[in-house]
């Protein structure tokens, strides 16, 4: 899809925090060298021009992790550039260091509030384009449907049959167990926010409780992190 648009992407030793960059702007960066995985891995780097339209995916970040974090970071970053161009073209006139989006792992670190809301429509949109919702209800209907038909002797609970059709859907759409639940929950699945959780690291017991008994958002796992935070 980027190809097609005349959008270039590189694999780039990028901050650790840092998944991906959209340039808008004439810059020049660092990437790897080559054309494959094991170029990659060498580590060799060199310093190009880069233009309008450039990608950078942070190699290190992206490929440590599930396959969905690739495909999420590059539709996120398909998104800044189709729908932020404007905005950031107009910014160079105000400030000429503002050449680039930079998407952060987690934490925000944005100059100003506007950029701050690029970020979230970015993160917001992208699971949207992986799980569209008319696809997303009828294949999560249909595997959960699946598993309970293979139960015939009952002995799967409801939270074992959550967790497989949770695993089962992630894995048809590519994307992480995360962001399918956040998908789901926004579908209206709200019994799938207490299934498969890490928090700090564990593994949260499952959990779920009565349909319509909470209002969306009133229920939150949260780390400890956050919670000193808050």
């Amino acid at each position: 899809m980027l190809a097609s648009k005349g959008v270039k992407v590189y694999y780039a030793p990028l901050e650790d925090n840092v998944f991906g960059k959209t340039y808008f702007a004439k810059d020049t960066a660092e990437v790897y060298k080559g054309d494959n995985l094991l170029d990659f891995i060498n580590g060799e780097t060199e310093r190009i021009e880069v233009e309008p339209g450039t990608v950078l995916i942070n190699f290190d970040a992206v490929v440590e992790r599930p396959i969905g974090v690739y495909r999420n970071t590059m539709i996120h970053e398909a998104i800044h550039w189709f729908f932020h161009s404007n905005y950031f073209e107009l910014q160079q006139l105000l400030d000429d260091d503002l050449k680039c989006a930079v998407c952060y792992y987690g934490e925000s670190y944005y100059p100003n509030s506007e950029i701050a809301w690029m970020e979230w429509q970015a993160r917001s949109i992208a699971p949207r384009v992986l799980m569209p919702k008319k696809t997303a209800i009828i294949k999560w209907n249909e595997i959960l449907e699946s598993i309970k038909e293979k139960d015939e002797t009952n002995e799967l609970t409801k939270f074992q049959i959550y967790e497989k059709a949770l695993d089962k859907f992630s894995k048809f759409f590519g994307v992480t167990l995360t962001s399918a639940r956040i998908r789901l929950q926004e579908l209206g699945i709200t019994e799938i926010e207490g299934v498969k959780n890490y928090v700090d690291g564990a593994y949260v017991k499952p959990f779920f409780y009565k349909k319509g008994a909470l209002k969306r958002n009133q229920s939150f796992v949260i780390a400890s992190d956050q919670l000193a935070r808050l």
